[in-house]
């Protein structure tokens, strides 16, 4: 399954001070209680290595996704589920 790539903005005092790249394997589970959490969620340094998420963390990155990003957040539940794909 492709990754599918997005930015989130990383705020400081209510300011914008950066970009934060995020890359979704999508994986749907109905074990988990929020059954994308089986997705996996890893960030791009400035050096360009991948960092995975802990779970609180994961859980905010694919809350915000679902939040700002709507049509990011449509491929993610196609790519994860098909039969979610509306």
């Amino acid at each position: 399954m492709d990754l599918i790539t997005t930015t989130l903005p990383i705020f400081e005092s209510g300011y914008v001070i950066g970009e934060l790249t995020v890359h979704v394997r999508p994986a749907f589970d109905q074990a988990f209680s929020n059954p994308f959490m089986a997705s996996d969620v890893v960030f791009e340094d400035s050096q360009g290595d991948r960092h995975g998420f802990n779970d609180s963390s994961k859980r905010e990155v694919l809350a915000a996704i679902r939040r700002d990003q709507p049509l990011v957040w449509a491929e993610i539940e196609a790519a994860a589920h098909p039969s979610l794909a509306a």
